[in-house]
């Protein structure tokens, strides 16, 4: 089975200089537990890393940072790959897996 038949198309993103209270209400209100952190210029929008609610958690909450100041850049995870929709799902797992460890 190919990825793009089974992938999420209604992708989450904000603004690397938002804070992690606001990526924080994203989730919330699309109830997703990751966004997608971009950079806009020159009119063109680049991904450029991710934020999880694990994130959120490990990051900001056990460590007691006032969510309000931390921005998304600090605490993202800047590495992102993509892939083609007709990518196999096990090829995409096996490479999730490799970009892990």
């Amino acid at each position: 089975m190919a990825i793009g038949e089974i992938c999420n198309r209604e992708v989450i993103t904000i603004q690397r200089d938002e804070t992690v209270l606001e990526a924080a209400k994203l989730m919330r209100q699309y109830h997703v537990g990751a966004v997608i952190v971009i950079d806009k210029l020159d009119g063109r929008t680049t991904p450029v890393g991710i934020i999880t609610d694990r994130d959120l958690v490990v990051e900001v909450l056990a460590t007691e940072l006032d969510e309000t100041v931390i921005t998304v850049g600090d605490i993202m995870a800047p590495e992102v790959f993509t892939l083609k929709e007709s990518t196999e799902a096990s090829e995409a797992v096996q490479l999730m897996r490799r970009k892990t460890t």
